[in-house]
């Protein structure tokens, strides 16, 4: 065993080494015939060595298998050999996993995979847009030289594609960063192929990759980092699960520096949010503050600060002209798109542990371990925080103090991350309602906002005179609500909710009233007037549709947050929620907002000074 695994796969492979391994056995069978009691026939040995060496003959002939089936993961993709259109371009067997690069031609994008899973995709060449996991591996490098005033001695777990620490290294600041990977080919692998991109993390002398088991490795001497970045495989993978525990968040914090931050990877695909809310309740256990922000759609990036996390400034990403061509490619130009990515903070990890009654993730509680794979293979989403910011409405506004960046402040719209693209369109929508250009023909058109257009169309259609149809009007209404209201701040509401141009708003019956002021004050972000208005809107007597009801519902429920009165929010939800569906926008939404209303109940009757429950 020992033989196979240290010598034999590396240098051989899987089939070579079975074969071998095959040739020994049948050596032995041979041996063992030979000194058995009665002397065997020789035209029977003769037969026997024949067969056998025709078998080998036969598995060196035909025996190889299509490298396209060996890295095409049919237990993720049900497909038992991927696409001819994608090329082969390295495979290789090594000690712990069967690593393959394919590239596609017509895209330019190159993947990584593990056992035929991706473990990260990116454009071969910087002449092509960012594709893969680009906008998640430049953020995890990025964003702790954005918040750490001196990133001088950096640990990265996990080499990937060699990307984060490629960004890390274009910062002057840095003084060394140290990888750790366990398996040595997925190294020789960027070497050979993604060299173009990763030159840093390659050449650079400040560069040192360590390949080993990430545990062994850090307890293996008394290192201490400004920075631990890390960006491991998925939970759900054999062996990896144990990366996300209390005891090695605890481990990690030993090793991190009195200012030091922990910048944790977290993928919401292929696992529920009462997982992830087990991992990032393992993580808040050990680290005082910490603030979740948003690479790209599915994917998180979890900052862990041994005291308050510090306000990143997107100028100390232009320290070096490499650094900021790097993280200009993927948008992180600007304060406003830092904050635009940016979720919550401690506050909100908390009340979603709490909303999904987590319990820590533990080296004696392997709950992620256990039922991770289960999640993989029912292909679970855990949603809920990225909802929190693109279900449409100020939910993050009124829970956070979160408000989006002004329109007139540059953020690039990038495919991938709907929070970006959900802005781009609501400043097209607004600018169409306030008569300043036109809703049709806007580029970056993704399924949801290219429905609201359509609605807009629709709406602005019907509202050059007192609204007939109530029905279909407010449908419409409800649609562009979602599409623009949490998306944009106040000044860029004005003259499409607050005091629309769109509809004479005096001209209208009383039910389009209603609908109209209850926006205009989600708008302005008037929690008391959201309170009253909402309310007043669920008791009225006329047939609003049901997505608009829930609307009312929520923005009523975040006006009693915002106005500091907490226990409203259950009296709405026993008064109107209770009876009102669950849209799958909203679902979820509406549990944190009274889980949070919870808390600050609990908050208020708590003796001064004494410390909350955790």
């Amino acid at each position: 065993m020992l033989l196979a695994t240290h010598v034999l796969l590396p240098l051989l492979g899987v089939r070579p080494g079975l074969m071998l391994a095959a040739a020994g056995d049948i050596a032995i069978g041979f041996w063992l015939l030979a000194h058995a009691r009665g002397e065997p026939q020789p035209r029977r040995v003769a037969l026997l060595a024949g067969t056998a060496a025709a078998a080998l003959l036969l598995a060196i002939a035909w025996g190889s298998p299509d490298p396209r089936a060996q890295l095409s993961g049919p237990f993720r993709t049900g497909y038992a050999r991927l696409d001819d259109s994608l090329e082969v371009a390295f495979l290789r067997d090594g000690k712990t996993a069967t690593i393959g690069v394919v590239r596609s031609p017509t895209s330019g994008t190159m993947s990584l995979l593990t056992n035929g899973k991706s473990d990260g995709a990116m454009a071969a060449s910087l002449d092509r847009p960012p594709g893969g996991d680009e906008l998640t591996m430049v953020t995890l490098g990025a964003l702790p030289l954005a918040l750490h005033p001196q990133p001088h001695q950096i640990g990265v777990i996990g080499w990937g594609l060699g990307l984060s620490t490629h960004t890390l290294l274009g910062s002057g600041r840095v003084q060394r960063v140290e990888t750790v990977e366990i398996e040595p080919l997925v190294h020789r692998a960027g070497a050979q192929l993604f060299a173009p991109r990763i030159g840093r993390a390659l050449e650079d002398p400040r560069s040192q990759v360590h390949f080993d088991d990430a545990r062994r490795f850090y307890a293996s001497g008394r290192r201490s980092y400004d920075v631990i970045v890390s960006e491991p495989s998925n939970p759900w993978v054999s062996g990896v699960a144990g990366l996300f525990t209390t005891e090695f968040y605890r481990f990690l914090h030993g090793h991190l520096a009195a200012d030091g931050l922990l910048v944790q990877w977290l993928q919401t695909y292929e696992i529920d949010d009462a997982l992830l809310a087990s991992i990032l309740a393992a993580l808040l256990e050990n680290f005082e503050d910490a603030e979740v922000y948003l690479a790209q759609d599915n994917d998180l990036v979890v900052v862990a600060c041994r005291s308050a996390c510090p306000v990143p400034q997107a100028g100390r990403l232009g320290d070096t002209a490499a650094l900021a061509r790097e993280t200009a490619r993927v948008g992180l130009d600007g304060d406003a798109a830092l904050a635009l990515r940016r979720l919550g903070g401690r506050a909100l990890l908390q009340t979603y542990v709490r909303a999904l009654h987590a319990e820590p993730h533990s080296d004696f509680h392997p709950r992620v371990s256990l039922q991770g794979p289960r999640t993989r293979f029912r292909a679970d989403r855990a949603d809920t925080l990225q909802r929190m910011a693109d279900n449409g409405l100020p939910v993050l506004d009124l829970m956070e103090g979160r408000l989006p960046p002004a329109g007139g402040e540059e953020v690039a719209a990038l495919r991938g991350h709907s929070l970006l693209l959900a802005r781009q369109r609501a400043l097209s929508l607004v600018q169409a309602m306030s008569g300043q250009a036109r809703a049709t023909g806007l580029p970056l058109r993704q399924h949801e906002l290219a429905a609201a257009e359509s609605e807009l169309q629709a709406l602005l259609g019907m509202s050059g005179a007192p609204v007939t149809d109530l029905a279909t009007w407010t449908r419409s209404v409800a649609t562009v609500a979602a599409a623009t209201l949490g998306h944009l701040p106040p000044a860029d509401l004005e003259r499409a909710w607050i005091a629309p141009a769109w509809i004479d708003r005096n001209a209208q019956p009383a039910p389009v009233r209603a609908v109209l002021d209850l926006y205009a004050a989600a708008a302005a972000r008037d929690a008391g007037a959201m309170l009253r208005l909402g309310e007043a809107l669920l008791q009225r007597p006329e047939a609003y549709p049901l997505e608009l009801q829930e609307q009312a519902l929520v923005l009523a429920q975040l006006g009693a947050l915002g106005s500091g009165r907490p226990a409203e929010v259950e009296r709405l939800h026993q008064g109107y929620g209770v009876a009102l569906p669950h849209g799958d926008r909203l679902r979820m939404v509406r549990h944190m907002i009274r889980i949070r209303a919870l808390e600050q109940t609990e908050a208020a009757r708590r003796p001064q000074g004494a410390a909350p429950v955790r």
